[in-house]
């Protein structure tokens, strides 16, 4: 098992922020999602939607399709479990981004990543899969 990570903040309703950088100028090492959980942080509130992708533009829950989706995760309040859809075989070797779906309440995350080694042109895969599918980048 590689080096392990946590990352976790608040993101305010209804916004995107980039919540890791990774250089992919290092060839040799990427990072994969080993664990998410997400809560609104107004105790008792709305259920929450969440997408965490690789790519600064505007990602909707239903565009899981997209190469640069990574994970999606929602939060059931009423029975305070946390349900996510992650792509285990996603290698993230630049940016993350958190995107809020809720556009009424703050969401805070944790987010557990692992340290892998990948090979230089294993690097280079990554990173076309992550621009593959961006149909708003001609």
């Amino acid at each position: 098992m590689g080096r392990l990570l946590t990352l976790r903040g608040v993101v305010p309703e209804g916004r995107r922020e980039r919540i890791f950088f990774f250089d992919s100028n290092i060839q040799n090492k990427g990072w994969k999602i080993k664990d998410i959980r997400c809560m609104n942080t107004t105790v008792g509130r709305a259920d929450v939607d969440t997408v965490i992708h690789t790519t600064d533009i505007n990602i909707g829950l239903l565009d899981w399709d997209r190469n640069t989706v990574v994970a999606c995760m929602k939060y059931l309040t009423g029975t305070a479990t946390n349900q996510s859809l992650i792509d285990y075989g996603h290698v993230i070797v630049g940016n993350l981004y958190l995107s809020n779906l809720d556009s009424t309440y703050d969401v805070g995350y944790l987010i557990l990543l692992e340290e892998v080694d990948i090979t230089p042109s294993a690097n280079i895969m990554y990173q076309l899969k992550e621009v593959a599918q961006n149909v708003d980048n001609p």
